[in-house]
């Protein structure tokens, strides 16, 4: 099923409704899975560069300018997101294999980079510090 433009008009809502600094629109995007919704259309579409660089720009404003947005309500949209859990599955095949046994890095690397620094760049914040150390994530 091709991603379509209603799609990655979720993608852009969603960062504008964090950009607007109303937390209870927020609140009611996690409420929803919003969130896991997007994490899901990351797996879904590897090689959708448009989308990549959509959920890139979301995290970055939830990480960089979110100060607006609780640290509860942080940890809620990471914990809803399962974004860390998708890196990880993705990650696991780093390389896309052609039938002429050639290879080359799969699309969905950059995201998996770019994001993942991200996470690891606010690590010691107290919203992500619950979500990265959990069990789902050690396992």
């Amino acid at each position: 099923m091709p991603l379509g433009h209603f799609r990655m008009r979720v993608i852009e809502l969603l960062q504008l409704v964090i950009k607007l600094k109303k937390p209870s629109l927020v609140e009611a995007m996690v409420e929803t899975n919003a969130f896991k919704k997007i994490s899901g259309i990351v797996e879904r579409y590897p090689w959708h560069n448009f989308v990549q660089l959509k959920v890139i720009g979301l995290y970055e404003e939830i990480l960089e300018n979110g100060d607006n947005l609780s640290q509860s309500l942080k940890s809620r949209i990471f914990e809803g997101s399962g974004i860390a859990e998708v890196l990880i599955n993705l990650q696991k095949v780093p390389n896309f294999n052609f039938d002429s046994e050639n290879k080359t890095r799969n699309g969905f690397m950059a995201v998996v980079t770019t994001i993942g620094n991200l996470l690891n760049k606010y690590s010691e914040k107290p919203e992500l510090v619950t979500y990265l150390e959990s069990d789902d994530l050690a396992e």
